[in-house]
Order: structure tokens, then C-alpha cells, then sequence
């Protein structure tokens, strides 16, 4: 999984990817468009080898990028005056890409990972496009190494041109690193935001997640209208209903709050989806009183759906709204905001389906911050639906087992759904459900209890 632009896949009319059509580049053309901090086209493939190569030059246009937010070298086009004039296809074959890495390795520290492809200009051709994807950096700044005198100079993609930066700029880019928040200080960030943009009397499974990449999400106004289409088009559903419905998108600061009310209050479903492709989802965890104990229960059964719904959700939009890659910080959190003093506790219902109360597990006091799960993922081994139970399992084992349950009753060791574990009677469905998302299913005994 490759990171990639939304502003560039809106000037070439679709992502860039090993797959994109060759049409896309006689677009930007036929477009005009313009070079930019994250665009630059090359009528030409470089010179990496024998005398007087260009590799200082390939070099400093990686590293121009990946100083600034990343972007997108382009091989094939030519410009005039900073603006695609026409398309003129190159032949560029692997050795090609690699001498490039090896170009990066030898001038630039520290290293930076890019992707490249070639799209060639008709089935089978020779001749075609090259493309240098250069992702955002959190190693920033990057510095190259001159190969005339070796010394160090730290280029920065500047509007159509690349620059070097100052020294007062060096400076201020050396702090900024070091001082930059590690993946738990962000984590627990996103959960302070997302706890000031709730309001309700609930309990709550919450998921946060923090890319080690951050990627770009445009927030203005149009991009209102498309959050709302892409939550539409989302596959949320877990192994028994648990919609995320969304029916506001509300702008913030540098992100976008959803939920299914347009008050700002959201009941039930909370998500903060930030810029750069950081995301936090809270999912209500219904609540029955038990007047004869007096205490909130919780079934176990709605944790793992709670869990799967919000780790999907916040995969989802670090890849596909943030562009993000590689890899990622998530935590998942059991909250509480209700207010009656009362205390809470899980429970398992019977396997038949009927409702009733099996087992239950310890009481707990209703505090704000129950129990905390952190990991760290790849964001693309967990785009599948079994890589996400596989995050749901170990997200969720740690949660229980801060409420008597060793271990998350409804995955087991392998990523599979335990049927018998499921609070339904419905079994056909949730075995369906494994079947059309390529997801193991188990039929057997379930003999996880609570200890306490």
C-alpha cells in the first residue's frame, strides 16, 4: 500500500498507482496543469550512470520533496514555464529505479522510501511514463550531500522551483523534529479531542489512531459533502449490526467531527477524522440496569462489535482519506460518562440466544478512563477484514481482561469468529457474514470464564 496525494489525484483524475491509466498524464496536459510543491514534471529520465551522472540531481529533487509535505515526480512530461506542455514517453526499465534508490542512499540522509512505477503508453509498449512517489517525512529535514565538495545542503520543493534552506530555517526544522510528539503523546491527544466533542451520559468503546507517516485531508467546504459520501460507501458492519450512521459533518480545526446528529451533541456513534489522516471513533456501549444489584451490564459480545466497527473505521480514513502507509499507533479505550455513581460490569449472555444473564464478571467503578489497549499496526496488513480481527482480538483481549476475562471471547487465537460466542440465536448470519469478507469462522465450545 502506497501513500498517495488527494490533491494530486484531482489534477490527474485518478490516484496514482501502478495501475492508473496512460490517459491520465495526456490530461494534465491537455489541462495545463501546473507544477506546485508536490508536482514536478521531467521531460526526461535521468543520467545515474558513468561521468558526470545525474544522480546529485535525482538526489536533491527526492529529497526537495520529502522537505516539503511529499509528492510526485513525473517522467514523460514536459513543461513550459512551470506548466504541462506536452507528453513525450520515456523508456525506463527497473535498473533504472534502482540505480535511483541507490542515488537516494548515497546522497541523501536520512534515508527516504519512495515508490516508483512505470505506465506505459499502450499495452505492451516500451516507451511510456515514469512516476517517483515521495510520501510526507516525519524525518525531516532531510540533507543532501554534495558531490562536488560533500557538503551538507538541505533542499525544499518551493511553489515551481526547489530552494535550499536558510539557516535560521535549518534551525527551527532540527527543533521541530526533536521536540516533534512521539505516537503516544498524538494518541493521547486524539483521545482528549474526542472526549471535549462528546456529550452524553454513556459508556463507550473508543479507538484512536496516529499514523507514524501523517498523511493529507483536505478540510473545506467540499470536502464536506465527500466525508459524508465515503462514510456511505463504508463496509462498517460487524458480525451482528452496529451501525455507524452519519448524518452531520461538522468542520474543526484542521478536522472534521461526524456523527448522526446535526446539534454537535452526538449520541451513539463519534468520529474526528484529522487531516492528516489521525482518527478517533467511539461507539456507544449500551448499558441495562440491573435494579436488583444496582449496576450497569455490559455484554461482551457488543465490545468486539464496538471495537470492530471503530478499528475499520479508523484504518479506512488514515488510508483512503489520509493517504497514509506503513506504520500506525492505535489504542482502544473503554470510557465512561455516566453519572449515577453506579458501578458497571460485563456479562456474558447464554449461547442459545435468549437474553439471559450467564455469567458476570467483577464490578468496576464508573470513571472516566476504565481500561486502555495500545498497539502499534501496518495500516496495510490491516485494511482486510481479517486483519482487522486480528487487531480486534488483541485490542480486545486487553480490555477484558481488565473486567475478569482473560481473554476476548468472540476471536480466538487465529482471527476467527467464535459463533458460540456471539449473543444471537442467528448463527447463519454471522457465518454468512464470514463468508462474503473471507473471515474464518469457528463452531466451537467457547470455555472462556470470568476469574476474579
Amino acid at each position: 500500500m502506497a501513500w498517495h496525494s488527494h490533491r494530486l489525484a484531482s489534477v490527474f483524475g485518478e490516484r496514482l498507482t501502478p495501475d492508473m491509466s496512460p490517459a491520465a498524464f495526456d490530461r494534465v496536459v491537455a489541462d495545463r496543469a501546473s507544477e506546485a510543491d508536490d508536482l514536478d514534471f521531467k521531460g526526461a529520465w535521468y543520467r545515474l550512470s558513468g561521468p558526470g551522472n545525474e544522480q546529485g540531481e535525482a538526489a536533491k529533487d527526492v529529497c526537495a520533496l520529502a522537505n516539503r509535505q511529499g509528492g510526485a515526480l513525473i517522467f514523460g512530461v514536459e513543461d513550459e514555464d512551470a506548466t504541462a506542455a506536452r507528453t513525450k514517453p520515456v523508456e525506463i526499465v527497473d535498473e533504472d529505479f534502482r540505480q535511483l534508490r541507490q542515488a537516494i542512499g548515497n546522497h541523501v540522509s536520512p534515508w527516504i522510501e519512495c515508490e516508483t512505477f512505470f505506465v506505459p503508453k499502450a499495452p505492451g509498449a516500451t516507451a511510456g511514463f515514469g512516476v517517483v512517489l515521495v510520501p510526507p517525512s516525519d524525518r525531516r529535514p532531510h540533507a543532501l550531500a554534495d558531490p562536488r565538495d560533500h557538503r551538507l545542503r538541505f533542499p525544499v520543493r518551493d511553489g515551481t522551483r526547489t530552494r535550499w534552506l536558510l539557516e535560521p530555517e535549518l534551525g527551527d526544522w532540527y527543533a521541530d523534529r526533536y521536540r516533534r510528539a512521539s505516537p503516544d503523546d498524538r494518541i493521547d491527544d486524539w483521545l482528549s479531542v474526542g472526549r471535549r466533542s462528546r456529550d452524553s451520559r454513556r459508556a463507550w468503546i473508543v479507538v484512536a489512531l496516529v499514523p507514524s507517516h501523517p498523511g493529507t485531508m483536505t478540510v473545506d467546504h467540499p470536502a464536506i459533502q465527500r466525508t459524508k459520501q465515503w462514510f456511505a460507501g463504508l463496509d462498517l458492519s460487524p458480525w451482528l449490526p452496529m451501525p455507524f450512521a452519519v448524518a452531520s459533518v461538522t468542520p474543526a480545526p484542521r478536522r472534521f467531527v461526524v456523527g448522526p446528529s446535526h446539534t454537535g451533541h452526538q449520541r451513539g456513534a463519534l468520529g474526528v477524522l484529522g487531516h492528516d489522516g489521525s482518527g478517533y471513533f467511539a461507539l456507544e456501549v449500551f448499558t441495562a440496569l440491573d435494579e436488583a444489584d444496582a449496576t450497569h451490564e455490559i455484554v461482551d459480545d457488543v465490545v468486539g462489535r464496538a471495537l470492530f466497527v471503530g478499528v475499520r473505521a479508523a484504518v479506512l480514513h488514515a488510508v483512503e482519506n489520509g493517504g497514509c502507509w506503513g506504520d500506525a499507533a492505535i489504542e482502544a479505550t473503554f470510557e465512561s460518562d455516566i453519572r449515577d455513581a453506579k458501578p458497571l460490569r460485563l456479562v456474558i449472555r447464554d449461547e442459545a440466544g435468549n437474553g439471559y444473564v450467564e455469567s458476570a464478571g467483577p464490578q468496576f467503578s464508573a470513571s472516566p478512563h476504565i481500561a486502555s489497549s495500545p498497539r502499534a499496526i501496518r495500516l496495510e496488513e490491516s485494511l482486510s477484514h481479517a486483519g482487522i480481527m486480528e487487531s480486534v482480538r488483541a485490542l480486545g483481549s486487553e480490555l477484558v481482561q481488565h473486567m475478569g476475562l482473560a481473554e476476548i471471547r468472540q476471536v480466538d487465537a487465529s482471527g476467527a469468529l467464535r459463533l458460540k460466542a456471539i449473543s444471537t440465536n442467528d448463527r447463519a448470519a454471522a457465518r454468512a457474514w464470514c463468508e462474503s469478507r473471507d473471515v474464518s469462522s469457528s463452531e466451537d465450545d467457547v470455555d472462556v470464564v470470568f476469574s476474579y
